[in-house]
């Protein structure tokens, strides 16, 4: 089978996501997130998007307050400027994190990983948006990303980071067309397992299930009350 012949692909490279065709994927995706999104609301979050070129604004968020930032490179720089493996935010300090094409032009993915787990209060939920490898749109970014995961593997790191996957959803249109936002409708209305698998992208949505500490007040309460329990 003849290799890609990647002089006949302009837009491939780093900076595929600053194009404009990545731009109509990233905001197809997030037009069928918006739904999900507006029913978690918080105080705190962390936007991050694969291109300075994409709105800064997290359409459908409903939070008091959004850190914004934006992959250049191998960092993140906006609102905060971070390497992967040092997300510059406080331990349990936020209540969402979106987080969309991130992963995957990553150096460190599961340090990322790690570090969404670490910022987020426990109950926190993560919004990932990855690409999907079997979509036609790989014959758009294939090259132009440093990882390519199937959902598969994105579910077991995203377990191994310590989250459990609550929901996961295909979103965004099969092909790039100038009618993205009514084909994405159409389809949204018609979902079956075949269609969902050619999707441009795959939503994980996850939440952080570790359990706050208990004040030792609390704790000596709860054992009088287990001994007045006690038969004698």
């Amino acid at each position: 089978m003849p290799a890609f012949n990647v002089s006949r692909q302009p837009n491939r490279g780093p900076g595929w996501f600053d194009c404009p065709l990545a731009r109509q994927l990233v905001q197809a995706e997030q037009r069928d997130i918006i739904p999900l999104l507006t029913s978690h609301v918080g105080v705190r979050g962390l936007y991050l998007r694969p291109s300075v070129r994409l709105p800064a604004a997290l359409s459908g968020n409903m939070l008091q307050a959004v850190i914004c930032a934006h992959r250049d490179q191998q960092r993140f720089t906006g609102d905060l400027c971070f390497a992967d493996a040092e997300l510059p935010v406080g331990t349990d300090a936020l209540n969402l994190i979106y987080a969309a094409h991130v992963l995957e032009t990553s150096t460190a993915p599961e340090a990322l990983l790690a570090e969404f787990e670490r910022c987020l209060m426990p109950e926190g939920v993560l919004f990932l948006i990855s690409l999907s490898p079997l979509s036609p749109w790989r014959l758009h970014w294939h090259g132009a990303t440093r990882h390519s995961f199937g959902l598969h593997r994105l579910r077991m790191m995203v377990q191994a980071a310590g989250f459990h996957a609550e929901r996961v959803q295909a979103v965004g249109p099969i092909w790039p067309s100038r009618r993205a936002s009514a084909e994405a409708t159409e389809q949204a209305s018609s979902r079956s397992v075949v269609v969902d698998r050619l999707r441009c992208g795959h939503l994980i949505l996850a939440r952080k299930r570790r359990p706050g500490m208990t004040a030792v007040g609390s704790q000596r309460a709860a054992l009088r009350l287990a001994a007045q329990a006690r038969p004698g």
